[in-house]
């Protein structure tokens, strides 16, 4: 079990620095001189799945529980997945995911069309998607050791990949983000929105 336990660590660990990787611009450009532009975006998003799923699948089986909860906590626990499940589903509706998946690339649109998001889920935290997967893996009422290993190495990839991200979006929309950045949390929304970000100003891109 422990075996298995270091494999999945160790794999998740190797994805979370290839995706990396094949995501950082200068890589990008250099494969993308290889394989072509218009295929990259679904090569990158296929290999992510692939390894995925591979990791998952090798490390499948039973596992010692960390904890089991019953009764009304269980009920709350289930809720909150529900929540971010809906929260999910409200901020996929603000990106394309035509381009996300790599559609657009292929038919030769490589401009993403998507505008700086502050308004909606965004008001709640700068990147509510990744908060939700998060939620999903974490508010569960029975956890094993497998799916514990899983939800921290989410936690720890959105923190981390959410900086990585954050360096793009700041040279893409400049002090608009900076101050949206200043006003919102990143990953975990400990305060209320800004009344700023709930309100649409003239000119500004908001969801």
């Amino acid at each position: 079990m422990s075996a298995r336990l270091a494999v999945l660590g160790a794999g998740l660990v190797a994805f979370s620095i290839l995706h990396t990787l094949l995501a950082a611009p200068s890589v990008r450009t250099r494969l993308e001189a290889r394989v072509g532009q218009r295929p990259y975006r679904i090569l990158y998003n296929l290999i992510a799945f692939v390894w995925l799923m591979a990791v998952f699948l090798h490390t499948r089986g039973t596992y010692d529980r960390v904890w089991e909860v019953r009764g009304a906590l269980a009920v709350v626990l289930r809720l909150v997945q529900v929540g971010a499940v809906v929260l999910a589903l409200a901020s996929l509706r603000h990106h394309d995911l035509k381009h996300f998946a790599g559609l657009r690339q292929r038919r030769g649109e490589f401009v993403d069309s998507s505008s700086l998001q502050t308004g909606g889920p965004y008001a709640l935290c700068r990147h509510p998607l990744y908060l939700a997967v998060c939620l999903v893996a974490t508010a569960t009422p029975t956890m094993d050791r497998r799916g514990l290993v899983i939800a921290l190495w989410l936690w720890a990839y959105s923190w981390v990949g959410s900086v990585f991200e954050e360096h793009k979006l700041r040279a893409q929309f400049g002090d608009a983000y900076r101050h949206y950045a200043a006003l919102t949390p990143r990953l975990l929304p400990w305060r209320l929105p800004s009344r700023h970000l709930r309100r649409r100003r003239p000119g500004e891109h908001t969801a």
